[in-house]
């Protein structure tokens, strides 16, 4: 299990290379989460959960807390490429509104680019 990253346009793209995304696995990420928080230069991110097939309650409240701290900063947080399992746990519980969902990795840099444009 690891991360990687690269800048697409102005939005940061945060790749999780785990099948699971539960409180064992974030405890593992939080410390990279938080140097790229430092040493980012946008305050945009996209979460890449193309390779995640189970994400429990551990994964969804590291999500909620980055969306917050990207949010204060005038940013935010999009998910990406989800299989129908992590769809299906995200969907059920609403999050929708807090954690916007994309289908792909390019509508959710889009959806970013998009929400900049209007302000």
């Amino acid at each position: 299990m690891y991360l990687t990253y690269h800048m697409k346009e102005d939005v940061l793209v945060v790749h999780i290379h785990s099948e699971v995304l539960d409180l064992h696995v974030v405890r593992e990420f939080k410390e990279e989460i938080g140097r790229l928080e430092q040493a980012a230069s946008t305050n945009d991110w996209v979460i890449d959960l193309s390779e995640v097939t189970f994400l429990d309650c551990g994964g969804i409240v590291f999500f909620l807390a980055l969306h917050d701290k990207l949010k204060r900063r005038g940013g935010g947080l999009a998910l990406s490429s989800p299989d129908s399992s992590v769809r299906a746990v995200l969907e059920l519980l609403s999050l929708q509104k807090e954690l916007p969902l994309f289908d792909s990795l390019n509508e959710a840099v889009m959806s970013i680019e998009r929400k900049h444009a209007r302000v």
